[in-house]
């Protein structure tokens, strides 16, 4: 199968994607076992459950889990939006880079080992929709965390995120400001601080 019929498919066991210069021979192979066992222990039935693990390193594995299969299916990235507000250290700030890969972000150095398929990034957009105030705590964690609102930064992931709600955009911009840990703006009328990424185009 070509791989212009290949790049808007979710791939599956039935499709994939193999590169031409991925050959498997004596000098490949061991690489090739330590890739199967990495993919066998990803999809294991407890894979996912490492994400409310206490221990963060391994909530931390779980989300990465997460990113290697969600790349093919929405399912595992689905899960992890649905579990950021529950998460908390390294594991929270891993889970918001990875969930910024289904967004536009802007300074993500796409390639062909970061990109999600148009179908699975669809899926996965249709999960971020935000209530403001579990955006206001994810904020103050992140904050916490020692994240910054600049480009190349959480917070800039974070906010792409954001933004893909429009409704949760506005209402954030207007009610909470990242500066102040998401505390509730005391001048209503000021205008919503935005944050640099504000509606990207993408260049693959």
């Amino acid at each position: 199968m070509s791989r212009d019929r290949i790049a808007g498919q979710l791939q599956s066991d039935q499709v994939t994607e193999v590169e031409a210069a991925d050959i498997l021979d004596d000098s490949t192979f061991e690489a090739f076992v330590r890739s199967v066992q990495t993919y066998l222990a990803a999809t294991a039935d407890s894979a996912y459950l490492l994400l409310v693990e206490e221990d963060d390193e391994a909530r931390c594995r779980g989300v990465f889990n997460c990113w290697t299969l969600g790349r093919h299916d929405p399912r595992p990235l689905v899960l992890l939006r649905r579990l950021l507000s529950s998460l908390d250290g390294r594991s929270l700030l891993d889970a918001i880079s990875v969930l910024a890969h289904a967004t536009a972000h802007p300074d993500i150095l796409w390639s062909p080992h970061n990109w999600i398929s148009p179908p699975v990034e669809e899926a996965v957009r249709k999960a971020f929709s935000w209530h403001p105030d579990e955006l206001a705590d994810i904020v103050r964690k992140t904050e916490a965390l020692g994240a910054v609102w600049q480009r190349g930064g959480h917070g800039q992931s974070l906010w792409m995120l954001m933004s893909a709600d429009k409704k949760a955009r506005r209402e954030a911009s207007s009610r909470y400001s990242p500066s102040d840990g998401g505390r509730p703006r005391r001048n209503r009328n000021a205008p919503p601080q935005l944050l640099p990424g504000d509606s990207p185009a993408r260049s693959r």
